[in-house]
């Protein structure tokens, strides 16, 4: 029996609430990635929160990764924004998961950019 190839979902947050749209989001992963999605991205509008998110799927294991690693850390319309790979288990509500698995940081200066944090705290 021929194993099916893996899904992989990337998870992109911190999307700018007026701006984003699925077509849009497509548009921005063609130029940033050079890829052209097969399935259209997902926006999760949530309007107790003050961003927006998105999953993006992609059967292809080799362009996932590819794709993920370009997404890392990405603007939309000048706003900073990130992408990880889709891990259900670091996400929720859980305050456990929340403690275990995330370090928060206070006064950060607001010039340092998300992978220059990312770069030191590795």
């Amino acid at each position: 029996m021929q194993k099916l190839p893996e899904t992989k979902v990337i998870y992109l947050y911190d999307l700018p609430k007026q701006i984003t749209t699925s077509t849009q989001l497509a548009k921005l992963i063609k130029e940033q990635t050079g890829y052209t999605l097969e399935h259209q991205p997902q926006v999760r509008r949530d309007p107790n929160r003050p961003f927006y998110s998105a999953m993006i799927k992609i059967d292809n294991p080799d362009k996932f990764h590819e794709v993920a690693a370009k997404l890392r850390y990405f603007t939309l319309e000048g706003k900073p924004c990130r992408a990880l790979p889709y891990k259900p288990e670091l996400l929720g509500q859980n305050a456990s998961k929340l403690q275990n698995q995330n370090v928060f940081v206070r006064r950060i200066p607001k010039d340092v950019k998300s992978d220059e944090l990312e770069s030191f705290f590795k």
